[in-house]
């Protein structure tokens, strides 16, 4: 008998959200190995309902609090309500020789399962997606890593991390800040770096856009932590009517971004609606280079996943965030794109200046050699197969 993994996630197949997409496809992989049950809340937004990718996955699902999360209280109430009821539903199944595999969304969630840990004593795998509290002083949520709470919740964490027997990373700027936190224990936690993956449908053959004028696109959330309102207003202070800026998505600084735009009545600013997964690839071929953008202080607290799909489409990358992080490395290292730190502004405004159709084959041929660098590193395949090995 194949020994019982149990995954626990706020959001599961059918939803589209990219913690979903990623663990679903995880779970799928694992349910080769284990015996994979997976205890989540309740389906947040419509999706293809590929039954394909759990027939052999049995799923407990809770729909309790499956309201609005607008807003900073109501979002925070909503998740430790619904991390509160997944934890108590594995406390109540999980055994000893269990293994259970966790994401850190939401974030009280890793607090709660490394207390059941404490009384089941089974084997625990954690994938960071991002780190909390420290993500929240970028975002501007908490103003100062001196504050009490801050202290108080960052202490907490640490001690939840330690109790995790391995530890995945998305990033190696990741594993630095995860290694940080567990370095005033004894804790025996394995860390090791496994990246996200591009969709398999997203390696297209490049194609220019038709435009007359070269385009920059951000695609994906409008969070606080991107910075996307610093760069937008670098973009139209530069005053390069030769480029435009593609904006699709949504997110908590969308009504931000329309109001900015409102005021200002940009000509080659384009406000664009939200996107589902499956117009992902058409979105991105209308670009000639892809913002990837990171807020100051987020070194090692995340790695965009639309990063690998940017690049598996064929595009070259325009990244703005802390030098040295994951995506800098990939970006710099590999040659597919450029790369400045937020507070270069000059520099950034200076670029995009200077950009103009004519710079449109060499972001053509930049974009190549990333398509090949996602085929031969990010794929689907390959980086499961890293997860089939390590859990």
């Amino acid at each position: 008998m194949r020994q019982r993994l149990w995954i626990v996630t706020e959001v599961f197949h059918p939803d589209e959200t990219a913690t979903a997409y990623i663990v679903t496809r995880i779970a799928n992989k694992l349910s080769e190995k284990y015996n994979v049950n997976v205890i989540c809340g309740p389906v947040s937004s419509s999706g293809n309902d590929d039954g394909s990718l759990i027939k052999d996955i049995n799923i407990y699902r809770s729909n309790h609090f499956n309201y609005n999360k607008d807003g900073i209280y109501r979002r925070t109430l909503r998740f430790i309500c619904i991390s509160v009821i997944l934890s108590f539903k594995l406390l109540w199944w999980s055994r000893r020789n269990d293994k259970v595999f966790i994401t850190t969304n939401p974030a009280p969630l890793v607090l709660f399962i490394a207390l059941i840990k404490c009384i089941r004593h089974f084997e625990l795998c954690l994938l960071v997606h991002d780190i909390f509290p420290e993500n929240v002083v970028p975002a501007g949520i908490i103003k100062s890593e001196r504050s009490l709470y801050f202290r108080m919740q960052r202490r907490l964490f640490d001690w939840a991390y330690t109790k995790s027997d391995k530890i995945v990373t998305i990033g190696r700027d990741m594993k630095e800040r995860v290694i940080q936190k567990i370095n005033n224990s004894n804790s025996s936690s394995q860390v090791t770096v496994i990246p996200n993956w591009a969709d398999s449908n997203m390696f297209i053959s490049e194609m220019m856009p038709e435009s007359t004028q070269l385009v920059i696109q951000y695609a994906g959330n409008l969070g606080r932590v991107q910075g996307l309102m610093d760069f937008l207003t670098l973009f139209h202070e530069a005053e390069c009517h030769n480029v435009v800026f593609s904006i699709w998505g949504s997110g908590a600084i969308r009504k931000e971004l329309e109001n900015y735009c409102s005021n200002i009545h940009p000509d080659n600013i384009m406000l664009n609606g939200s996107f589902s997964r499956g117009q992902q690839k058409d979105i991105l071929r209308q670009a000639d280079i892809c913002l990837i953008i990171l807020a100051e202080g987020m070194y090692g607290l995340g790695v965009p996943s639309k990063s690998y799909n940017i690049m598996a489409a064929g595009k070259p990358v325009l990244y703005i965030g802390p030098k040295g992080s994951e995506i800098w490395r990939v970006v710099e290292d590999n040659g597919i794109g450029y790369c400045f730190e937020p507070h270069d502004k000059q520099a950034i405004i200076n670029f995009i200046g200077h950009l103009s159709v004519s710079d449109r084959e060499k972001l053509a041929k930049m974009g190549k050699k990333a398509q090949n660098l996602a085929s031969k590193f990010y794929t689907e395949d390959i980086v499961l197969s890293q997860f089939m090995d390590f859990v």
